[in-house]
């Protein structure tokens, strides 16, 4: 087999994804194309590092863009409402909505609705904080839907390392500032708290009283493995979250989750 040799960076841990985040950001953004000068003339912006906001996107007057820390780019289609700020180095994919609050140190992928605050955190893209709320050094897969008033944790009371739940047992990050990992399709109720270091498994129903614990598994309905969301119900409520957004459930879609669903919830074959 052919070899080639390509650029990038090795992310050993999951956690890699969190702790690199704002130097590829860094590297990224003034990588994707010459700064911007579109700009409402209300919009402040502040710092030398370069500031891009894409031919189709919308910034509403009283934004404010802090380039001090690095760079920020706004995609075309997104729209940045007024009373936010953006501090780079900041990336705010297409089609999302920023609805007011503070993104700081973030990814935010395509059609993505943002609001409240969010710190150093990746959203991969359609998935939905836009309530208030802090998210922080956290990770939201494709599809995710925080609750109004969802709030975690990303540092612990004794400013220690925060330990990860994975596949091979919890493991010590290294890491002061940490937050949560939610997976596909992951859902939290109105006021939600996730732990430090909160692993949210695809699929999962957040539902409960208190603290969640570290690790919640797929496709549970509530804070354990005790109850589980059933194939069909779960399926229908992906459809119509997905046709929000004008994105069909496909026929393949549907088999991928029937599977993920199967393995977690009857166990492998």
């Amino acid at each position: 087999a052919r070899q080639h040799e390509a650029d990038g960076q090795w992310l050993e841990q999951v956690w890699d994804l969190v702790r690199l985040l704002p130097e590829l950001l860094a590297a990224d953004i003034p990588a994707m194309g010459p700064p911007g000068a579109e700009r409402p003339a209300s919009t402040a912006v502040l710092g030398s590092h370069p500031v891009r906001i894409e031919e189709g996107s919308l910034v509403e007057p009283f934004v404010v863009v802090d380039a001090s820390a690095g760079p920020v780019l706004v995609r075309r289609g997104a729209t940045v409402r007024s009373f936010t700020r953006l501090e780079g180095p900041c990336l705010i994919g297409e089609g999302t909505i920023v609805g007011g609050g503070r993104v700081a140190g973030s990814s935010i992928g395509e059609h993505c609705r943002v609001h409240g605050e969010v710190s150093h955190s990746i959203f991969i893209g359609h998935a939905n904080k836009a309530h208030d709320g802090f998210l922080g050094h956290s990770v939201l897969g494709r599809w995710v839907n925080l609750g109004a008033g969802t709030t975690n944790s990303n540092l612990k009371n004794n400013y220690s390392d925060v330990s990860l739940w994975t596949p091979r047992g919890v493991e010590r990050t290294g890491l002061q500032f940490l937050g949560a990992f939610l997976g596909d399709h992951a859902k939290t109720a109105i006021a939600t708290r996730l732990t430090t270091g909160a692993v949210i498994g695809a699929g999962a129903n957040v539902v409960g009283r208190g603290i969640t614990p570290r690790y919640i598994p797929p496709f549970a309905w509530g804070f354990d493995e005790s109850d589980a969301w059933e194939l069909e119900p779960f399926l229908e409520t992906a459809e119509r979250a997905m046709a929000r957004r004008h994105v069909p459930l496909t026929e393949r879609g549907r088999r991928q989750l029937a599977v993920a669903w199967r393995i977690a919830v009857e166990g492998p074959a």
